[in-house]
């Protein structure tokens, strides 16, 4: 399994790249430019990513903006939805309500916050 991990802080970073090592190949980007930009080459190089695991909130290209950004990339490349890349998407944002609309699209499934974990 291929992923791309986008994130901005180093520790977290770090975390996310040992537990999903063990699964396969792993690379970072520190904001929605750089993954965006690591997406597109990846794809260039027929090697596209099988996962990407992206912080919402980023300087420069937050999260949200990076996804709509890769779907849009995958549309224009001729992607069919079933083959995008799957995302999870990473927040420490207590409520799902405070995600934009188009991040809330171009995410296909649920949002989950690690803080709504164990609530009703």
């Amino acid at each position: 399994m291929k992923t791309l991990i986008v994130e901005d802080d180093f520790v977290s970073r770090r975390i996310l790249k040992d537990i999903l090592s063990p699964y396969g190949d792993c690379d970072i980007a520190i904001d929605g430019s750089e993954a965006v930009q690591a997406y597109r080459l990846a794809r260039e190089d027929q090697k596209p990513y099988d996962l990407i695991c992206m912080d919402i909130m980023m300087p420069n290209m937050d999260g949200q903006e990076a996804l709509v950004a890769i779907r849009e990339l995958e549309r224009t490349s001729g992607v069919k939805s079933r083959e995008e890349v799957k995302v999870i998407m990473i927040s420490a944002l207590d409520s799902p309500k405070r995600f934009s609309p188009p991040i809330i699209g171009a995410a296909r499934h649920r949002i989950w916050s690690s803080r709504s974990a164990g609530k009703g």
